[in-house]
């Protein structure tokens, strides 16, 4: 009799876990990593890039794979952490293996998905696992069917200017890769309309805009030592930078839209609507001319995101992992 997975995870509830795939976020797979007794083969497909370790360390964990399908019948899962770039070469090595497919979703819908567009694909017959019930409800058109798992900010690491011994600026920051081109997702053009005139301090692979941070030392210095983090995000999920903005201490402005409201609420951030950016940039040029202010929602801030922490990412991992 062959045995199933579940049968052997009842067995050794210990064995590794090994997974192929390819990433798409360094700092999010950075905490798909510390998931015990896992292993993340990554594999070269169209549209997949190599590892940045300016933004975070390779895992010990993760291999670089050129593994044939046949060896790949020994694993467990195929990840899809990209559905629309990476999910018909990664289904094809899933079917021709045998093996269940586990779709991540935590990049944006494109402009105009419906619900229709959604069932008329293949990915129910998957396990799907959104990052927010806002990417849930945007990308199925429904909410409570599918795995909505919280990211997770590690606080030990993403720390105030205080426990660096640093100084504050007063000053507006934000972080967004590639910000030109995914300006209707990030809201660009808003962001510059409510900064205009006030202290910007931007990081990002943006070409013309800003550039990334040199390694995570050196970014956990820049976030922590500003002290407001404007998130002008009209559709996106949610970015983790905001959480890493909320560990360090900033006081957030944030859009009521895209998942910014399943992490936040009025009594630890200042939201405001796309719609009103008057309000947006009253709070700004408050927060700029009230430290106390400041430091209090940068408190704030930092408190709400405790509970997102490693731990209970890894533990809602591991559910669905061993539960085959």
């Amino acid at each position: 009799m062959k045995l199933t997975h579940s049968i052997i995870n009842k067995i050794d509830p210990d064995r590794t876990i090994r997974a192929i795939g390819a990433f798409a976020h360094e700092r999010f797979d950075s905490n798909l990593a510390k998931i015990p007794n896992f292993e993340f083969y990554c594999i070269n497909i169209p549209h997949s890039r190599t590892w940045d370790e300016k933004k975070a360390p390779f895992p010990d964990n993760y291999f670089l794979s050129n593994l044939g399908v046949i060896q790949y019948r020994d694993f467990d899962y195929v990840i899809c952490e990209n559905p629309l770039a990476f999910y018909e070469p990664l289904k094809n090595i899933a079917m021709q293996a045998n093996l269940p497919m586990i779709n991540i979703w935590h990049t944006n819908c494109p402009s105009g998905w419906t619900k229709e567009n959604w069932d008329s694909q293949p990915f129910d017959k998957d396990i799907n696992v959104f990052i927010t019930k806002y990417n849930e409800l945007v990308w199925t058109g429904q909410l409570g069917k599918y795995h909505v798992i919280d990211h997770c900010i590690d606080t030990s690491v993403f720390v105030t200017a205080e426990m660096l011994g640093k100084t504050k600026e007063n000053t507006i920051f934000n972080m967004v890769n590639d910000f030109a081109n995914r300006g209707r997702e990030h809201g660009l053009s808003l962001f510059k309309h409510l900064t205009e005139g006030l202290p910007v301090k931007l990081l990002g692979d943006s070409p013309g805009i800003s550039k990334a941070a040199n390694g995570v030392d050196n970014l956990v210095e820049e976030i922590a030592t500003s002290s407001i983090f404007l998130s002008s995000s009209i559709s996106s999920p949610l970015s983790m930078s905001i959480l890493e903005a909320a560990s360090c201490g900033l006081a957030l402005v944030l859009t009521s839209c895209s998942g910014n409201p399943d992490y936040f609420n009025e009594e630890n951030a200042f939201i405001f609507s796309p719609q009103r950016p008057q309000d947006g940039r009253e709070y700004l040029v408050n927060l700029l001319q009230d430290k106390d202010l400041r430091e209090e929602y940068g408190k704030r801030a930092r408190a709400a995101v405790e509970k997102f922490t490693v731990e209970r990412f890894v533990t809602k991992w591991e559910q669905i992992l061993r539960a085959r």
